[in-house]
């Protein structure tokens, strides 16, 4: 690759890994081994399709190698675990195929020939390190940038080189020839009959002479996997190496229907702000309740709740339909005129490969320029739409669209989660269903602490009157008032309604639900969706393989929120007042951490002015909620 950075000084366009995806499709490649990277660290991200994993040196190094895969996205979802990263030079990844088998690949970028010995002969060691983990009944596909000639001598490398080889050997060539006999592979790319401008990658930039340097290489046993190999000139990702393109009859598994039900699709609220599609929807909802006789003749909670949810989401989802997708950051991949310009230029490389004359190159000079005036022009004038849009959020004093804005900004999404450690701290984790299970125990951890609960404390607990009230049926204000009092634009649970439509359903939606937490209330049974909840880990800070680094984010069911929200006002009714002291200021109405601060200040300035010493302690109990003894 050269580089998938973006420099504006570069003579290259922006945006590599989205012109990488582009090509990558154009092919119909469904997985890339990618050299020379020089992106830092371990990481990953989503574009166009395609999910890009990398391993680098880190940020404070200087960054000349870095390798990585391009994965399309259907085939990460089969992955059982992200690919790993061995060096900068060196990454592997494990793909899983049909009849129980698998197909390790690795990603290799060898150093050049200007280094040192020392480190060439270290970059061998460490491949022949990785090779002999490689399970014998894996298919093997070894790929990359080797920087090495292998030449043509068949006779003196029977089965590591084919009858079609081309160049002569150096003494790159004759390291990586020794160890594919020793390892017992056979380089694929002088196996199969091709013009020699399909076998040569590489062009020597004072000789003006080609070279075969990039491989794709396999098990002399698993030779006949290998359909073909050969050089695509066509395809332009800003590199001097040309592509090389494997077929391989590989069998992925095909993806099953899954037992547990399909998750309820995200729907698109911000319809409801219009008059006409919020008058729509309350329409629609009365007729569909109306039409649901579950709702009425039933006695059980459980089966109420089920034909309200089913009722309510279906009518919402015709109504408000699924949110559009849209691209996310500057970079359009259905721009007509982008994709004419990245034709244009794909046209004019082949014409130059083809006839490198002095009028071929400047026209493919000048393509490559026009593509990058367009996709500069293309980044600001969504930079300053993007602005413009910031700034009239914050006017607004809308920070959901202002916050949302904001992760647009930066570009392609992160992917998350790659790799975690263990308990122990040191144990790294990769398969998925480790990462599932590590969130899992970190969480039991955090918030199932067992609590004491000393018996002297217990009874010295001055013992109040009994508020009968509070046992009271709730009647359909309360209901309405806490319906009200939903935040918007949070995630709802497992359900997937959102608070919109409950608020703006209108008040027969109202009537339906407030009978159904009469019938919650009547027979103490809290249907299962309201207790359930999604816990979702979002990053922090620090390094990502720490779950300590994470904050759990709890998405509970709306509905479930509304029955808590009538009992927490009548509890701030009503207990509140008498129970909680002066000095409380969080988790109450009218009051928060400012006040308390404001306070401190105060005090500060007082002591300050009156030449008194301040001493102030800072108590953080940890945990403080989740250790209470719930008995």
């Amino acid at each position: 690759m050269r580089t998938l950075l973006d420099r504006s000084t570069s003579d290259r366009p922006e945006r590599q890994t989205a012109l990488v995806a582009k090509e990558l499709s154009r092919y119909r490649v469904d997985i890339a081994a990618l050299s020379e990277t020089r992106l830092a660290c371990y990481d990953s991200l989503v574009d166009c399709g395609y999910t890009f994993f990398w391993s680098g040196k880190t940020e404070q190094e200087r960054r000349e190698s870095g390798v990585g895969f391009a994965i399309r996205n259907n085939i990460v979802n089969l992955l059982e675990q992200d690919p790993s990263p061995v060096s900068d030079r060196i990454m592997t990844m494990r793909l899983p195929l049909e009849k129980n088998v698998c197909a390790t690949i690795i990603s290799v970028y060898a150093p050049t020939m200007t280094n040192p010995e020392e480190i060439k002969k270290g970059f061998y060691s460490q491949l022949r390190e990785v090779l002999s983990k490689v399970p014998r009944k894996d298919k093997l596909i070894l790929a990359g940038d080797f920087n090495a000639r292998v030449g043509c001598e068949q006779d003196k490398w029977d089965r590591v080189i084919g009858s079609h080889g081309t160049g002569k050997c150096n003494s790159n060539g004759e390291m990586l020839l020794a160890l594919c006999s020793e390892f017992g592979l056979v380089i694929t790319n002088t196996v199969f009959m091709h013009k020699e401008h399909h076998k040569v990658t590489w062009m020597h930039p004072r000789s003006k002479h080609w070279h075969l340097l990039d491989y794709v290489i396999t098990r002399k046993d698993d030779q006949n996997d290998v359909k073909d190999t050969r050089v695509m000139r066509g395809a332009d990702c800003g590199t001097d190496h040309q592509m090389v393109r494997s077929r391989v009859s590989f069998s992925v598994p095909k993806s099953h229907m899954r037992s547990k039900a399909k998750p309820p699709s995200r729907l698109d609220t911000g319809k409801i702000k219009v008059n006409k599609t919020k008058a729509e929807l309350e329409e629609e909802m009365s007729k569909a309740l109306r039409d649901c006789e579950d709702l009425e003749k039933s006695t059980d909670v459980k089966a109420q709740w089920k034909a309200l949810r089913t009722a309510v989401y279906n009518t919402a989802e015709n109504v408000c339909e699924k949110p559009k997708r849209k691209h996310q950051d500057w970079f359009d991949e259905l721009d007509k005129h982008l994709g004419e310009l990245l034709e244009q230029r794909n046209n004019a490389r082949v014409n130059m490969l083809q006839t490198n004359t002095r009028s071929n190159k400047s026209k493919y000079t000048e393509a490559r320029r026009k593509l990058q005036r367009y996709t500069r022009k293309l980044k600001s004038d969504w930079w300053e739409e993007k602005a413009e849009s910031l700034q009239h959020a914050a006017d607004k004093n809308d920070m959901k669209s202002f916050y949302g804005g904001l992760r647009e900004v930066y570009g392609p999404a992160k992917r998350g989660t790659t790799q975690l450690t263990a308990l122990d701290g040191t144990t790294v984790l990769q398969e998925k269903s480790e990462i599932l299970n590590r969130f899992a125990e970190h969480f039991d951890q955090l918030l199932n602490v067992p609590g004491t609960l000393d018996d002297r404390a217990a009874s010295a607990i001055k013992v109040r009157p009994e508020i009968h009230c509070l046992s009271d049926p709730p009647d359909l204000k309360e209901v309405v008032d806490a319906i009200d009092a939903t935040r918007e634009g949070t995630a709802p649970g497992k359900c997937g309604i959102p608070a919109e439509i409950w608020k703006y359903g209108g008040p027969d939606l109202a009537s339906k639900l407030h009978h159904l937490i009469l019938s919650v209330w009547s027979e103490e049974c809290v249907p299962q969706d309201w207790k359930d909840a999604s816990v979702v880990p979002i990053f922090k800070k620090g390094s990502r393989k720490d779950c300590g680094n994470y904050r759990g984010i709890s998405l509970l069911s709306i509905a479930g929120k509304i029955l808590s929200r009538v009992l927490l006002n009548r509890i701030n009714k009503h207990i509140a007042p008498i129970v909680l002291p002066e000095s409380q200021c969080g988790f109450r109405s009218g009051r928060g951490t400012m006040d308390m601060i404001f306070c401190l200040r105060q005090t500060q300035e007082k002591c300050i002015e009156q030449n008194m010493p301040l001493y102030a302690v800072f108590i953080d109990f940890t945990k403080a909620f989740d250790t209470v003894s719930r008995d």
